[in-house]
């Protein structure tokens, strides 16, 4: 596979992720989100256009970032739900008290690196 292809889909794959590791208050921002959906969703269309024109399945990372910012979305309304606030951003944060934002901080990230290749693997087999 073509290497510069590989880098396209990597970056697009960890666009999200470094948004909610370095920009979290572009995101915890209503017009933020939805800014992230509309693009993602953007993605999600000229990927399926590029899985349908071209056959090639590696443009189905492009629906990463559309899932990654669906499963902040969901993890945030669980968590302000359940604690009446917003999460805390627990990086290079060392005070007591915020065990439950340490934990949502965890579940984010590692579903939000872990669903995305899962999916993606699993909607590789059925465009292959």
């Amino acid at each position: 596979m073509n290497q510069a292809l590989i880098f396209m889909m990597m970056t697009i794959w960890l666009f999200p992720f470094t948004i909610f590791m370095f920009y979290r208050i572009f995101l915890e921002n209503k017009k933020g989100l939805t800014a992230m959906y509309i693009l993602s969703i953007i993605l999600v269309i000229l990927g399926l256009i590029m899985v349908i024109r071209y056959k090639i399945p590696m443009f189905l990372c492009m629906l990463g970032p559309l899932f990654f910012f669906s499963l902040y979305d969901i993890a945030t309304r669980i968590f302000v739900a359940r604690y009446n606030r917003k999460p805390i951003d627990t990086g290079y944060n060392w005070q007591s008290g915020i065990f439950a934002d340490r934990v949502y901080n965890i579940t984010v990230t590692s579903l939000g690196l872990i669903l995305p290749i899962l999916i993606f693997a699993l909607l590789y087999d059925l465009f292959k």
